[in-house]
């Protein structure tokens, strides 16, 4: 009895944690595709390793991330779909986390090495009279 009540307030307790965070699918999906995404970073993690042992934390939140949002895009996308396989979707998503990561912060990084041309190139388009003097 004691034990059916404790797992009965869990129960309700995190699936009203996850309803406040915006999770719209059942509590069991939710979680199950939360570990596949895990399994799938840590699987992209083995095939490509990372520089030192502090990015797997930045890979497993990351994939625990882009899984919530993938699978809530789902859901969104096509909300009467009663067989979607959110775990699935989740999984696939984990396992791309690592490369879409990387691929985002080579990106930011080359649009770091880039910021002052850009910035002339927003001053002389909004600003056109000043000359590159001006910029420095």
């Amino acid at each position: 009895m004691v034990k059916q009540t404790a797992v009965t307030m869990f129960h309700d307790w995190v699936g009203l944690a996850l309803l406040a965070i915006g999770i719209s699918f059942p509590m069991h999906q939710f979680f199950g595709g939360l570990f596949l995404a895990l399994a799938g970073a840590s699987f992209a993690r083995k095939m490509s390793p990372e520089a030192n042992e502090r990015e797997l934390w930045v890979v497993a939140l990351g994939a625990a991330f882009f899984a919530i949002l993938a699978a809530e895009g789902a859901k969104l996308y096509w909300p009467d779909d009663p067989n979607l396989p959110i775990p699935m979707i989740m999984g696939v998503a984990g396992f791309v986390s690592r490369y879409v990561a990387r691929a985002t912060l080579r990106a930011a990084g080359l649009l770091e090495t880039k910021t002052d041309d850009i910035t002339t190139a927003v001053l002389e388009k909004v600003l056109p009279g000043l000359d590159k003097e001006d910029h420095k």
